[in-house]
């Protein structure tokens, strides 16, 4: 009996001692199966209990390190994650990745706000992309990513324009580069990231069009631009340099030296002495001098140029520009010659000229002394015969015979005014300091007179100085104030006014309160021979404005006249050399009044 309960008592034994273990280890792996399912839902915040030191035990010990370092993991991504969204959203660049085997591609939000789009609006497509992409650009766009793709590029870059909502386009900045490929060489991720450049296109588009203004600028006016930096001895041209020069740019050596070797070899020295002084001096400076080209013509420059300096003083680089004047350098040649030309021809007028006044003085030492004669005896045997048979003759005889005295007589004033005429272009000028207000009085007193009964009111301003020829300026003055005592005859109440102007005192006026004339005839005013009135009216050979006016065009001066018919006429004009009001001395200084006074009065 004994015998056999001892193998019973041992199993009852030995399941004593496995049992505890058993539930120990069932207990451990239900453990471990919960945390397993908690781990596969992303929870790893709390430690499994270790109770032995056997397999479970490890196991469960590194399972507790396994789920540490994942949290650790998480969390470092999750912070990863974060400042990439915040990267992105703080970034002006738009990001996009894609995946060239599926064709999936994902737009970050900040693209799509770049199109003026919201983050659901525009659907994470690439047949989108393509549709945004201008027409004009899709070819080249796609030409850069296949070489890229192929291998043939380290990086994808191109500048295109996309399309946005508002149907405007802007100039994109897309750039990208393949991070992985699968094992036969085809590429399975792809990202970059789209910049907005159009501020900076539209600024290089308005540059290039300044660029070509100026160009087209400097083409039509003949001139270019060149700059030299002295470190290196670089020198460049604008296009119009090289169009100047006629030189082909691909085989210029771009040096100060070749640039030496196309000015004339006569102008060279003092090119390179003018340039070089400037340098030294600190001065721009301004030459011309010749081109000479392989068939012997010859262009003419203008060159200009500023050199800078750095702080030391040492000369930096040099500024300047060429202007073409090959044109104007031949004109002015031709000019000259034409004044060469022109010079001589004038000799020779002048000369003509001067045998013709002598003949024409010749003519009217004629006229003065031969015509003389016979008119004196025409008047003088017409009054013989009207005294001495005065009886005899009936009224009509002796009406004829004063016609031909008024004739010869009139005659004879006609010839008088012709020699003062002819004198006044004749002689050199006297120019001495004369006042003309002294001569105006003179004149004035002789014709008051000559007619002390007529009522007249005179004005004459203070002395007026000019420069002039005293006897060409009285004769100026008696013309013009007899002119204004002739046509006042009639009223009743004259009044003449020699004065200048206040706004303009080199300006002198005669004005009064005659017959005036007709504007329309104004032209035929200082013509010789041309009258606006009768003689019967008004007597008179019309020759004494045309004396006027060529007095005072000996003078370099004008005159001209303003007049309504009956309402008087007012005569202007100017004389190159009239002084100053302070040039009258003290002792002048006349008012207007006392002398309206004086001459109103009679006492002058």
């Amino acid at each position: 009996m004994l015998v056999l309960a001892l193998p019973v008592l041992m199993s009852l034994f030995i399941m004593a001692l496995v049992l505890p273990m058993i539930h120990a280890f069932g207990t451990g792996l239900s453990r471990l199966l919960e945390a397993s399912k908690r781990f596969s839902q992303g929870e790893y915040g709390f430690p499994l209990k270790v109770d032995t030191q056997d397999e479970l035990g490890t196991l469960a010990s590194a399972f507790n390190d396994m789920a540490v370092q994942r949290q650790r993991a998480e969390t470092a991504l999750h912070e990863s994650e974060e400042r990439w969204q915040f990267a992105l959203v703080g970034s002006r660049d738009g990001v996009w990745d894609w995946n060239p085997a599926t064709d999936e591609i994902f737009f970050s939000i900040r693209r799509k706000e770049m199109l003026g789009y919201a983050d659901d609006e525009l659907p994470n497509s690439l047949d989108e992309w393509d549709k945004r992409v201008h027409p004009d650009d899709k070819e080249r766009c796609y030409a850069d990513l296949e070489r890229h793709l192929n291998g043939e590029t380290p990086f994808y870059e191109n500048e295109h324009r996309l399309k946005c909502k508002d149907g405007t386009y802007k100039w994109i900045l897309d750039r990208g580069m393949i991070l992985s490929r699968t094992e036969e060489g085809k590429p399975l991720r792809f990202i970059g990231t789209h910049t907005d450049v159009t501020e900076r296109k539209q600024a290089e588009e308005a540059l290039n069009r300044s660029e070509a203004n100026l160009a087209e600028a400097q083409r039509v006016a003949h001139i270019g631009s060149w700059e030299l930096k002295l470190a290196d001895n670089e020198l460049s041209w604008s296009d119009e340099v090289f169009r100047i020069f006629e030189i082909d740019a691909r085989h210029f050596a771009a040096s100060y030296e070749a640039f030496l070797d196309t000015v004339h070899p006569d102008d060279r020295d003092l090119l390179n002495q003018a340039y070089t002084e400037s340098v030294a001096n600190h001065t721009p400076y301004d030459i011309v001098h010749r081109l000479l080209f392989g068939d012997g013509r010859i262009k003419y420059v203008n060159e200009r140029c500023k050199t800078f300096y750095d702080e030391a003083g040492a000369a930096v680089r040099s500024l300047g520009k060429v202007q073409d004047i090959t044109e104007r350098k031949l004109a002015e040649a031709a000019i000259h010659r034409l004044n060469q030309e022109l010079e001589n021809r004038v000799h020779e007028r002048t000369s003509e000229l001067q045998a013709v006044n002598k003949e024409l003085e010749s003519f009217a030492y004629s006229v003065s002394h031969d015509l003389r004669t016979p008119l004196r005896a025409i008047d003088g045997f017409s009054l013989a015969l009207a005294e001495d048979y005065s009886e005899q003759l009936d009224e009509t005889a002796h009406d004829y015979l004063q016609r031909v005295r008024n004739g010869a007589q009139r005659m004879g004033i006609l010839i008088d005014d012709l020699l003062q005429l002819s004198r006044v272009n004749r002689g050199e000028l006297k120019m001495e300091t004369v006042d003309l207000a002294e001569i105006a009085r003179a004149v004035l007193e002789e014709l008051r007179a000559a007619e002390p009964d007529r009522q007249v009111e005179l004005t004459l301003a203070r002395n007026m100085l000019v420069q002039g020829d005293p006897h060409l300026l009285r004769t100026m003055l008696d013309n013009l104030l007899g002119n204004s005592w002739k046509f006042t005859g009639r009223e009743s109440a004259s009044h003449i006014t020699f004065d200048h102007k206040t706004d303009a005192p080199e300006i002198y006026y005669i004005s009064d309160n005659g017959v005036g004339f007709d504007m329309r005839h104004a032209d035929k005013l200082f013509g010789a021979f041309q009258r606006l009135h009768r003689v019967s009216d008004f007597p008179g050979t019309g020759v004494g404005l045309a004396t006027v006016q060529r007095i005072i065009n000996r003078h370099e001066g004008r005159i001209w006249a303003e007049s309504q018919e009956g309402k008087g006429a007012t005569f202007y004009f100017s004389l190159k050399s009239a002084a100053t009001t302070q040039e009258i001395p003290a002792a002048k200084q006349r008012g207007t009044q006392d002398v309206t006074e004086d001459l109103a009065s009679g006492r002058g």
